[in-house]
């Protein structure tokens, strides 16, 4: 039983067993009598039951429509406009005092009885006018009272401008300090820089794309930390491997080293540390869900990752929702997991390059799917994904088997032409409703009845022609 739903759980049964107590311990004459006022009034206790029950309804409806309230620690900006007082708004007040000061004292003098001797008379006239001028009081207090609310909420006002200008600086002090640790030259201080800038992100909930960004950018940088002709001799004589002469630019391989040269160990460790790390951090925000099913807390909804051209050396967006991502040109060093994925809209990974398994099961585009020119070195796993929408494969390049089982495609296919020397995998793929535009590899159809992708003889002969120039 998860920690959510025990506490439920026993919330019921106690609620349950002191209902249960409460009706054992009425008297037996209040169940008649209660029976005797069901039996006359049960119309209107049938609406007042319904009534209480829809009202209730509503009000649990209404409070789950709000949309809930995100903590930061920014103050908020002030959003009340405060027009400022017309100049003659004073002088005004002060005949509407006089006016209802006068009217009041005449009022009152006209009330006093003409019976009665002179002097009593006369006490009740300096009484009505007393009477008036304290009237004529109570409403200039009034107009005062009005002022000093309006000099409370223009302090208040200022208070809160004052705070949300001190918050902002704060901010950006801190978050000009966290970039500035990303281009340092060790790797605890830019790991640092790293840590800082997700604190910021979690406290802010309105600067998240603005901060993911930043750390798109990080990624985007050159997977490096030697340059120029020196460090070409730095890297010979220490026997590592230079940067253009191992990892893949722009998409494409820079000189003569082949897929299986690729060798990340002799890149900077600590650049490689700190990669891993701005990718963890990224996608542990990404997931709304936990690994044991339950709400992520530090989920962050909307977000866009754009990764063009970036290097990635631990790429797990298992179980992650992404609004909009692009992947283009990107290089995945190591195998890259898109396990249960979703993708709200577009992806694009055209020319991405792919240097270990490229595995995306159980993965769910909504939008377009677009691998145009990528190059999977290994094996490209899509066992079991939904392609809600179209899915470009065009002039790709898969070293291992291409395995589509179990794929649903629900929109344009396009895989040819995609090289495959080892074969595509269409076990239980099937293809639903009428797409407009269908390219498969040769020697596979989708059946007209069931959908299905089928293999033909021709692709079957096509194949193991492919096996044996292998």
């Amino acid at each position: 039983m998860t920690g959510q739903k025990k506490p439920r759980t026993l919330l019921i049964c106690g609620a349950v067993l002191l209902i249960t107590a409460g009706a054992l311990a009425v008297p037996r004459g209040w169940w008649y009598q209660l029976g005797v006022i069901i039996s006359r009034g049960w119309l209107i206790l049938l609406f007042l039951i319904h009534g209480s029950a829809l009202t209730a309804w509503g009000f649990l409806s209404l409070r789950r429509t709000r949309p809930a309230k995100v903590h930061s620690t920014v103050p908020v900006a002030p959003n009340q406009e405060l027009k400022p007082i017309p100049s003659w708004a004073i002088p005004t007040g002060a005949i509407a005092v006089a006016a209802v000061t006068w009217i009041a004292a005449l009022l009152l003098q006209a009330s006093v009885p003409s019976t009665g001797s002179a002097l009593q008379r006369a006490e009740l006239r300096v009484s009505a006018l007393r009477t008036g001028l304290s009237v004529g009081a109570g409403v200039g207090g009034a107009f005062a009272l009005l002022l000093a609310f309006r000099r409370q909420q223009l302090a208040e006002r200022s208070q809160q401008a004052t705070e949300y200008d001190a918050g902002e600086r704060r901010f950006t002090e801190l978050y000009v300090k966290a970039v500035e640790h990303l281009g340092s030259q060790k790797g605890a201080v830019r790991l640092a820089g790293v840590y800082a800038l997700e604190r910021l992100a979690q406290d802010n909930p309105g600067q998240r794309q603005n901060i993911i960004d930043v750390i798109c950018g990080y990624l985007r940088m050159p997977y490096a930390n030697l340059d120029g002709d020196e460090s070409r001799e730095q890297a010979a004589k220490g026997g590592g491997v230079y940067f253009a002469d191992a990892i893949p630019v722009r998409g494409r391989r820079q000189g003569t080293a082949t897929a299986s040269s690729l060798d990340t160990k002799s890149l900077d460790p600590s650049e490689r540390q700190v990669r891993r790390t701005a990718e963890q951090l990224m996608t542990r925000h990404l997931r709304p869900l936990t690994s044991d099913g339950e709400k992520n807390s530090m989920f962050w909804p909307g977000i866009t990752i754009d990764l063009t051209e970036a290097s990635l050396v631990d790429a797990d967006f298992a179980d992650c929702e992404l609004r909009r991502a692009i992947f283009i040109g990107c290089n995945f060093i190591d195998s890259c997991f898109f396990n249960n994925t979703i993708f709200n809209e577009d992806v694009r990974f055209n020319r991405a390059q792919f240097h270990a398994d490229a595995r995306f099961p159980e993965a769910r585009f909504e939008g377009d799917a677009h691998f145009a020119d990528a190059r999977f070195f290994r094996r490209a796993e899509f066992k079991g994904a939904t392609f809600a929408s179209s899915v470009r494969f065009h002039r790709a390049k898969i070293a291992g088997t291409a395995d589509f089982s179990k794929v649903s495609f629900c929109g344009s296919i396009w895989l040819s032409p995609v090289e495959a020397p080892a074969g595509f995998r269409f076990t239980n793929a099937r293809s639903f409703g009428r797409p407009r535009d269908v390219s498969l590899p040769p020697g596979y159809a989708i059946e007209s009845t069931s959908g299905r992708i089928v293999s033909t003889s021709a692709g079957q002969a096509q194949q193991a022609t492919q096996s044996e120039g292998v």
